[in-house]
């Protein structure tokens, strides 16, 4: 993983790294859930309106 050395450092005496670097990794994780979750959001948005701009342009030619 990068950035290991400069982790090994913050810890005192190598007690503290484990610590500092589950906590990275539980962060990046949360990090990139919150992210597909936004993008997931936006693609299903997405697909609605277009679920929606379909279904009007049908009521349309019906009523035509």
């Amino acid at each position: 993983m990068w950035g290991g050395p400069t982790l090994k450092r913050m810890g005192k005496g190598g007690e503290g790294k484990d610590t500092n670097v589950v906590f990275v990794d539980e962060y990046f994780k949360t990090l990139w859930k919150r992210v597909t979750l936004i993008i997931n959001c936006r693609m299903n948005i997405a697909f609605i309106n277009k679920l929606i701009n379909s279904y009007e342009q049908n009521i349309e030619r019906m009523s035509e």
